[in-house]
């Protein structure tokens, strides 16, 4: 064979070889189709980024676009921010920093300082608390993505599946540096999921909705709907109050502790009344762990709370505990649909909800007020007296300490009325007869001019030296209605029948003569078996 023969035989032969090889390597998956390749029990795994940390979230959706920056903490590193808010109300740090303690009480913070947790702040609301819950699916779901099926691999069919104008765009930064673009599409026909694509590469993928759904919602609903944090039942309500365009004055309640009456919360105004201690502590407790339907704004100024009808809210309520925690809530007038809009008092994010989840809302002062008029703490008591049309008595109550046939200490009770010794069970049945003499849960008459005095009894009370009465006294209105007044505090309306029984006990209690029945009180508010003529029916 000829010299110049070899060698084109030679250089076919190589360009032979070159051009398998090329075969060979275009037939090679590129390096954006490799992310197919790998399965995960039915599902196509696109990337799976779980070990690193999000560092950087920008949503586009028809709501808008917003962008979500992580930073690392240990304990030490939690600090209250809460934002300037002097327009809503002035609070004191320590009751802010007991506000902000509560709101966080949902979170689940590192045990030790050594243990850190990813947190995320929205630019431009970096001082508003965003809701874990949202922020944890928002960052499950940018670190990994799997599709059931690629739908197609031209390229050229992206506005066919909402692609060329995606409905969201959602770019991840991650803790290496390296980042993802997701671009979601449409829904696809019969509920089977959303089309997707990833950036820099054509394929259009089907994915889960679930996967997905997180990113076309509202900027709003990252934000924290928890108004108040959980309250802690080791500790007892303190305080309550309420205000706001829905009362003429306002209602404040207060635990006093005393030893004069059983009733522990004391209304102080709009006027002092003995208040059920349930109703009370039921009312505070419904403050704490309330959490809203959805956020309405964020950042509110003057303008949004007029728009809210939080400029002059309906109402204002607070209560306070005994670890020193403390909760202020600001409420506007339900719409029609029964909901309203609420905020917490320090914060600037408004939320609505409906006022049927509020067991608080729209709570009138009837609410609040013990069914017994007057409720006395008998250890407390030296002297009672009773007074009646026909009959004023003046008795004293010793209390003395003696020791039993177990030689146990105990308190024996006995009383007096002139230096005559009544029968303590004579006593004891009475007083609780007194008790028993009920308010109605009605507007009570403006006065008791021109009303009969039907009984007074009179408390007097011994607490460390420091002496006090309380003064119950029943009249008849002269049509048949029985007016409790208390103190000189016009109570309400109360059975007839009953108090006219009780006030017909005073001289057998006097006279020492006969035992006095305990009575059963009438539990029927309805003026007819409040009158006189229901009496004597």
């Amino acid at each position: 064979m000829k010299k110049n023969t070899k060698v084109i035989v030679a250089a076919l032969g190589s360009v032979a070889i070159l051009g398998a090889a090329l075969v060979v390597v275009l037939s090679l998956p590129s390096e954006e189709a490799k992310i197919n390749e790998t399965s995960v029990g039915e599902s196509i795994l696109l990337y799976d980024k779980t070990s690193l940390d999000v560092e950087e979230i920008t949503v586009k959706n028809e709501y808008g676009e917003y962008q979500l920056l992580g930073y690392t903490y240990t304990d030490s590193d939690i600090t209250d921010s809460s934002a300037d808010t002097s327009y809503i109300e002035e609070e004191s740090s320590k009751t802010e920093s007991s506000e902000r303690s509560e709101i966080n009480d949902y979170k689940t913070l590192a045990s030790t300082p050594d243990e850190v947790e990813m947190i995320y702040t929205m630019q431009e609301y970096e001082n508003e608390e965003l809701s874990k819950e949202m922020t944890d699916l928002l960052v499950r779901e940018c670190n990994y993505m799997a599709a059931t099926q690629i739908v197609d691999k031209s390229g050229k069919k992206f506005d066919e599946y909402g692609l060329k104008t995606p409905r969201a765009t959602v770019m991840a930064v991650f803790s290496d540096g390296s980042t993802t673009t997701l671009y979601i599409g449409n829904d696809a026909p019969d509920n089977k999921g959303v089309y997707l694509r990833i950036k820099d590469n054509n394929y259009v993928y089907l994915v889960q909705s679930t996967m997905v759904d997180v990113f076309l919602l509202d900027k709003l609903q990252m934000f924290d709907s928890n108004i108040t944090g959980s309250f802690n039942t080791d500790y007892k309500i303190k305080k309550i109050s309420l205000s706001g365009e829905l009362y003429d004055k306002d209602i404040i309640i207060s635990d006093e502790q005393n030893k004069i009456n059983f009733c522990t919360y004391i209304m102080t105004s709009p006027q002092r009344e003995n208040c059920d201690n349930a109703s009370v502590e039921s009312f505070g407790t419904s403050l704490y762990g309330i959490t809203a339907d959805s956020v309405s704004a964020v950042q509110a100024d003057k303008d949004t709370l007029k728009k809210y009808g939080l400029d002059s809210p309906y109402m204002i309520v607070s209560a306070e505990a005994g670890d020193n925690t403390s909760v202020k809530i600001l409420a506007s007038k339900a719409d029609k649909d029964g909901n309203c809009y609420i905020m917490r008092s320090g914060s600037t994010i408004i939320c609505r909800t409906a006022v049927s989840a509020l067991a608080w809302y729209e709570a009138e002062k009837k609410d609040f007020l013990a069914k017994e008029i007057i409720n006395p703490y008998m250890d407390s008591v030296y002297g009672m007296s009773v007074k009646t049309k026909d009959i004023s008595s003046s008795y004293s109550i010793n209390h003395e300490t003696v020791i039993n046939d177990k030689y146990e200490e105990t308190v024996k009770t006995t009383a007096s009325l002139d230096g005559r010794n009544i029968s303590m069970r004579n006593v004891t049945n009475f007083i609780e007869n007194v008790k028993g003499i009920a308010r109605y849960n009605t507007e009570p008459p403006a006065s008791v001019d021109g009303c009969e005095l039907l009984l007074e009894v009179s408390f007097m009370f011994d607490v460390d030296g420091k002496r006090s009465a309380d003064t119950l006294q029943v009249y008849l209105d002269g049509k048949g209605q029985a007016i409790a007044v208390l103190n000189g505090n016009i109570e309400g309306y109360t059975p007839a029948r009953y108090a006219k029984e009780t006030a017909a006990q005073a001289k057998p209690l006097s006279d020492n003569k006969e035992e006095i029945p305990s009575l059963d009180s009438e539990d029927d508010s309805s003026e007819s078996s409040n009158s006189e003529e229901s009496s004597a029916a």
